[in-house]
């Protein structure tokens, strides 16, 4: 009982003291900011039957459409984590919470065409001009790094990063409706309208980095990041009739940071 009792106080005594070292190390709270540059593919689609046309002697008439605008703006970011890591070398593990100033904006014009039963097409039955703003951009996300001495001059380390990314934008939409079945002309009056959503895209995210360092607690990080389709659909409708549509956005991004270690 002894012995066992003597053991267990070693393996605490042992468990304090890596604890200790630990925490005198490179672990610890971190800091930074960094600036990028974002390609971001956003895409609006719209698909309605309707029965705008009853003169046709048709129960429904469909109109759909799609829009895709690229953009690559500059961003700017701040984040603050948590890193694991005895030493300055062997592996390393940290958890990390960033968030993204942007003013960017995507837009784009949606024309629909619509599309009798019979089969044939009628030109511009709803053109739609939008614009995608994005409000709020937060990320969590894990990384997992080791440590590569390089010609003994060089501090390098590469990880890998994988967690979600939660944005938060504004979309409007300016919708014009024609209702002559041969199609609109710019002198012929249309139904105007704007409508506002602010939905939450949620992305998951992954990607690889390079860190270098530059002093004890400080280092230059160079990460790309993937983001892959967030999106949110909703329906309008109107006397019955249900109209889908839904937006979405991917992209990746490339940036230079600049890491402070408490």
């Amino acid at each position: 009982m002894k012995g066992s009792k003597f053991r267990a106080l070693v393996l605490i005594a042992c468990a304090v003291m890596l604890l200790a070292s630990l925490s005198v190390s490179a672990s610890g709270i971190y800091i930074g900011a960094g600036v990028g540059l974002e390609d971001i593919k956003t895409r609006y689609d719209r698909r309605s039957d309707t029965k705008l046309f009853p003169s046709l002697s048709l129960s429904d008439l469909a109109f759909s459409g799609d829009d895709e605008n690229n953009e690559t703006p500059y961003t700017l970011g701040g984040f603050i984590g948590y890193r694991l890591d005895a030493s300055r070398q062997g592996a390393w593990m940290a958890i990390e919470l960033g968030a993204v100033l942007r003013g960017d904006s995507v837009k784009g014009r949606l024309n629909a065409t619509g599309i009798t039963l019979d089969g044939a097409n009628v030109p511009s039955i709803v053109v739609e001009d939008w614009k995608f703003q994005a409000e709020s951009d937060r990320s969590l996300v894990a990384k997992i790094g080791t440590y590569i001495n390089l010609f003994g001059f060089f501090d390098l380390s590469f990880y890998v990063l994988g967690g979600k990314r939660q944005i938060g934008v504004e979309f409007q939409r300016n919708f014009d409706i024609c209702t002559n079945v041969q199609g609109c002309t710019s002198q012929e009056p249309t139904t105007t309208a704007t409508e506002t959503r602010k939905p939450t895209l949620e992305q998951w995210v992954g990607g690889v980095g390079l860190e270098l360092g530059i002093g004890r607690r400080s280092a230059l990080q160079f990460e790309l990041r993937l983001n892959d389709e967030g999106s949110s659909e909703w329906n309008d409708g109107e006397a019955g009739v249900e109209v889908p549509q839904s937006l979405s956005r991917e992209s990746y991004d490339f940036s230079t940071r600049l890491v402070l270690q408490f």
